[in-house]
């Protein structure tokens, strides 16, 4: 190891953690009794964590980053990686060595590079399968577009993209293998078209999957008629599957663009018995694993709604399910599932809350305010309906709050690895709805606070917009919009709330409101001012006129005697 530098990004086990602390340790000059001494912790402890024969717990957070700050990491930023390093160690194999390849997704999707995991839909694949078929042949009404529609939870973006795609490019739809070009994209990035997602020149058919498409629908009216003028687009060119949540249907009716793929769609049912029973077993003996005897039975117990028959779970109960199999997974060793694990997790009804309630309870309490601020930033209200999940950039989390932003991405980081928020390099949302029933602190966060969530997110977005556009005044707040949002942001604690682009935003337009009062202002006292002159001005003409009248009357008495004594 003499040379090499320590880097937080490689550790992905316990061995990792303790090769990558040892070259810390070693890097700053230090033993592990010199290194106990400086923190104020026994020889022993350190020596377990450098040998790997223990990891840094919860509870050990300030120790580790006490053991990181002596060895000479001073930059938070780089101090936030050690700690993600070593939370990602923990929740991913609780401090055991790796296991292999995991054969459950937990709440996120299954990816095309997951098909060979991907168990219990073959009959609803063959099914978009034969309507895809029939689209591309002409012979179903309305164009060739497909909707896939089901309720959230149903498993359909792990349809279109572990059970379609794979089978398209394999030549499950015609033409060989290779023989169709593929593209799977999300609303975001439709407009003003895909047509990037697919190299130059390509004389092959071409699939486009839009999934996720209720994100579309509640967008403005002007992006949303670009995404959807976008699909139309497509249509001409290429074969298209849209996903479709079942409970944004009637705004997809709407949608004239739409029809056409509504008349075709294809609707994602609860899966049977039979079904989920090889859901649960295929991706483990795939992996090469094993399973206890009775922990399926047990599992489709605990699933089993009672009705309707024929079906062998509630709706929106695969997410959960499929968390409480990771979390078994993860808690197993000699890569066997037991039901004595599954039960330790919490099972199928409080894997998910139990995950998140751990997690949360192990941040200090300047963390767990970060972290419900995170989360409101992920859930979208619309109305009196139930929450959802909401898109949002890393920007807009992590930066320009009043935290630092080294602690907030390092809280975000435990999240995800917990695989309870999916994050790519620039977004971050929930992995799954489901986590918005199944954690009952976050249900609450969301009861408690709805009209500021609310408000909230249209001040994200018209901060956004706003700062897009250059600052345009005519985009800032006035009036009765302005003073509710003011309103609902003196709340306690909620200016933590506002990003700084938010707060600029609010003040900005605050300000606008001021100087506008301001010229209001003057502009009526010199209204006032004028109309003392006229006033001053019509008192003097009116005296003028009572002099003059005066004069005059003088003057023709004095004529008329004048007049009398001529006669006289």
């Amino acid at each position: 190891m003499t040379g090499e530098r320590p880097d937080p990004e490689r550790i992905q086990s316990r061995d990792d953690l303790a090769r990558e602390l040892t070259l810390l340790r070693t890097a700053a000059g230090l033993t592990v009794r010199d290194l106990a001494w400086q923190v104020d912790s026994p020889v022993a402890t350190l020596g377990d964590y450098f040998a790997g024969r223990h990891v840094p717990g919860a509870r050990q957070v300030p120790l580790f980053r006490a053991i990181l700050e002596a060895c000479g990491v001073q930059d938070a930023a780089l101090a936030a990686r050690w700690v993600a390093a070593l939370t990602r160690v923990r929740l991913s194999t609780d401090g055991r060595a790796a296991k292999g390849r995991v054969p459950y997704r937990g709440l996120d999707a299954f990816r095309e590079v997951d098909a060979d995991l991907y168990f219990g839909r073959r009959r609803a694949v063959e099914e978009l399968l034969e309507r895809l078929r029939e689209a591309w042949t002409g012979q179903l009404p309305g164009g060739a577009p497909v909707a896939v529609v089901g309720p959230s939870g149903s498993g359909k973006t792990s349809l279109l993209m572990a059970g379609l795609l794979p089978v398209v490019r394999s030549g499950g739809l015609g033409g060989g293998e290779g023989g169709w070009t593929v593209a799977a994209v999300v609303p975001d990035q439709l407009a003003p078209g895909v047509q990037a997602a697919f190299p130059e020149g390509v004389g092959a058919p071409r699939l486009v999957v839009v999934d996720q498409l209720e994100a579309g629908l509640m967008l403005t009216r002007d992006r949303r008629a670009d995404v959807l003028g976008a699909i139309e687009r497509l249509c001409e060119t290429s074969l298209v599957v849209l996903g479709l949540r079942a409970d944004f249907y009637h705004a997809a009716v709407a949608e004239p663009a739409l029809l056409p793929a509504l008349r075709n769609q294809v609707i994602l049912a609860p899966m049977t018995t039979a079904e989920l029973r090889d859901a649960v077993v295929g991706p483990v003996r795939e992996v090469g694993a094993g399973i206890e005897d009775g922990l399926v039975d047990l599992i489709l117990a605990d699933l089993a709604p009672g009705s309707p028959e024929g079906f062998a779970h509630e709706l929106g109960a695969l997410p959960l399910l499929s968390y409480a199999l990771l979390a078994t997974w993860e808690r197993a060793t000699r890569n066997h599932l037991t039901i004595a694990d599954y039960r330790a997790v919490g099972g199928l009804r409080g894997a998910v809350r139990q995950a998140a309630e751990e997690l949360y309870g192990d941040l200090s309490g300047p963390e767990q305010d970060q972290a419900r601020r995170m989360f409101a930033r992920l859930v979208r209200l619309e109305g009196d309906g139930p929450p959802t999940r909401r898109w949002a950039s890393r920007e807009e989390l992590l930066t320009g709050t009043s935290d630092s932003d080294a602690d907030a991405a390092a809280v975000l980081e435990r999240f995800v690895v917990a695989r309870l928020l999916t994050a790519d390099a620039q977004t971050v949302q929930i992995s799954h709805e489901a986590l918005l029933g199944a954690w009952p602190r976050l249900r609450e966060w969301v009861s408690s606070n709805r009209d500021w969530l609310r408000v909230h997110h249209q001040i994200a977005d018209a901060a956004r917009a706003w700062e897009e556009s250059g600052q345009d005044e005519s985009l800032l707040w006035r009036g009765a919009r302005l003073e509710a949002a003011e309103e609902l942001a003196a709340g306690p604690g909620r200016d933590r709330d506002l990003n700084r682009a938010e707060g600029e935003f609010l003040s900005a337009s605050a300000a606008h409101r001021q100087e506008q009062e301001r010229s209001r202002r003057r502009r009526t006292r010199r209204t006032y001012q004028l109309l003392a002159v006229i006033a001053a001005l019509a008192i003097a003409a009116s005296v003028l006129a009572g002099v003059a009248a005066g004069a005059r009357s003088r003057a023709e008495q004095e004529r008329n005697q004048a007049l009398s004594r001529q006669v006289a």
